[in-house]
């Protein structure tokens, strides 16, 4: 069984990448445009009272989006299968975000928007739906070809759903997973990240590279419950903005 995102989020997540990387006329005409394939070594980690897991996988995808002016929307939607060190056991994971953005003043850009995370194992699927504000600072090294970036969010609001996990509780974000042969009552927290990284931009038709570490953390009220995923990042593609010109 694959994780799957909601559908709503899932499809509006593939299809701005999908558009912005196939270098859509329209997008090239009237703003700037960029698009990539992204691969994400993954490490995640589940706390629970004196119960811990990690696990460690390949989640890959594609990442793009839009800017007109100093407004941006960008999406990004990923999967893959993450396993304990040694383990045949799967922990299917999928990703996506729709994010709109402003460029305050130079490289500052303040943003907000839905992100969505399905986990799928043999009892069951869970999914987080996390409303983020974001804050990204972007600035150039060697003018126009070198940038470093970073990047912190944190979620305003979310909720958990674990259908098929043991049961689902009346209240919606209340729902009983087994974590390391524990089984407890969740409510969702609260949420934060940030990523740093460096992009190198080639010029013409050269493809663009960035280079990322990224960390997330979500949390449940009960048993002091954390799970984490951290992240190196390498994602290949095409960017047409040019902001510190």
């Amino acid at each position: 069984m694959r994780a799957r995102v909601p559908s709503g989020v899932r499809v509006a997540a593939l299809a701005l990448p999908v558009l912005v990387a196939s270098g859509a006329p329209a997008a090239r005409a009237q703003s700037d445009w960029w698009g990539a394939i992204v691969a994400t070594s993954a490490r995640e980690r589940i706390h629970f009272a004196d119960a811990s897991e990690e696990l460690r996988g390949l989640v890959r995808g594609l990442e793009g989006g839009v800017e007109f002016g100093r407004v941006n929307l960008r999406a990004r939607y990923a999967e893959g299968a993450l396993r304990p060190p040694g383990s045949d056991m799967r922990h299917d994971l999928a990703e996506s975000f729709l994010i709109v953005g402003m460029r305050v003043v130079g490289g500052l850009e303040l943003a907000g928007g839905l992100q969505a995370r399905a986990y799928t194992t043999s009892p069951g699927t869970e999914r987080w739906m996390l409303w983020q504000l974001r804050a990204r600072y972007e600035a150039p090294v060697i003018a126009q070809v070198v940038h470093t970036y970073a990047e912190l969010w944190r979620s305003a609001t979310g909720s958990v759903n674990a259908v098929n996990i043991l049961r689902t509780q009346p209240q919606g974000t209340d729902f009983l997973v087994n974590v390391g042969g524990k089984r407890v009552s969740k409510t969702f927290q609260g949420a934060r990240g940030g990523e740093a990284g460096i992009l190198i931009r080639g010029s013409g038709n050269a493809p663009t590279v960035r280079l990322a570490y990224s960390i997330d953390e979500a949390r449940l009220e009960a048993g002091g419950y954390r799970d984490s995923i951290e992240g190196l990042t390498i994602a290949i593609g095409f960017d047409t903005r040019r902001h510190f010109d």
